[in-house]
């Protein structure tokens, strides 16, 4: 076999290795010249021909932000399936298919091929599992990560122990946990009776004692309490929140923020040490 026989075998050869690439297969129904889409996949290293002929029809591929990324130009003048073979592009999301007059005939979705992958954005094909640089730890993904990470993932459900670990979830780790306040006693005002200059005397001086007492119990700390039981109290929820996983930061400005003063908070935490 001479060197010029084998030139159309090697020209084969380039061309199907040219066209084993990943291409998108769409499948289509041609009848009476029109168009129906039936159904797409995806292909990876099977050999496919590029159309030829008069360019009737044209596929465009978009991605999500609405930019086309490319085009193929296909044709068919037989009745029945049609395969057209679209090079595959790693953001298309979706494929339009129009007329030879440009009018869009209809619109399919490719976005479950789409390789998006660390471009910070967990999009709809991606999840934790298969893309975790995208995709944060307990984020609705349609995958149950399982993590240990103080959030509940809304995809676990019972499977996921944070859900369970606290009857209030948070989505952000560094969310307080919900302050159980005491209930406080209430100062009952009444106004006086018309008495004598000497009762009148007297009733301002209850009066001003009342006044110190409502003072002294500003910023939420109240007087008149069963001596210890409210620090035990304190101490005992101060427990159940480390139990659960809260860093004494998050626990010290949650006790902050219902006003108990610092240097309780402080000897509480040196009492649990």
């Amino acid at each position: 076999m001479n060197k010029l026989s084998l030139l159309p075998l090697l020209a084969l050869l380039l061309i199907a290795t040219a066209y084993a690439d990943k291409a998108y297969q769409v499948n289509l129904v041609v009848f009476d010249s029109e168009l129906a889409f039936s159904g797409v996949r995806l292909i990876e290293g099977e050999p496919f021909a590029p159309s030829t002929g008069d360019k009737t029809f044209t596929a465009e591929v978009w991605d999500q932000a609405g930019v086309v990324l490319a085009t193929t130009g296909f044709s068919s003048s037989l009745n029945g399936p049609l395969e057209v073979f679209i090079p595959y592009q790693p953001r298309g999301a979706t494929i339009a298919v129009r007329d030879e007059g440009q009018k869009e005939l209809f619109r399919f979705t490719v976005l479950p091929f789409a390789d998006t992958c660390g471009d910070t954005q967990c999009d709809a094909q991606e999840s934790r599992e298969t893309c975790p640089r995208d995709c944060p730890g307990g984020g609705k993904d349609d995958f149950c990560d399982k993590e240990r990470d103080g959030v509940c993932d809304p995809d676990c459900g019972s499977l996921d122990e944070d859900c369970d670990a606290r009857p209030v979830v948070s989505t952000s780790p560094l969310a307080p946990p919900p302050v159980k306040t005491p209930t406080l006693k209430k100062v009952v005002s009444k106004t006086p009776p018309q008495q004598s200059p000497a009762g009148s005397m007297l009733g301002m001086l209850v009066g001003a004692i009342a006044l110190s007492m409502a003072v002294l119990t500003a910023g939420g700390w109240v007087i008149v309490r069963k001596k210890g039981q409210e620090k035990k109290m304190l101490r005992s929820t101060i427990a159940n929140w480390m139990r659960a996983g809260y860093a004494p930061m998050q626990i010290r400005q949650a006790l902050a923020q219902k006003n108990y003063p610092g240097k309780v908070i402080d000897s509480l935490f040196e009492e649990l040490r």
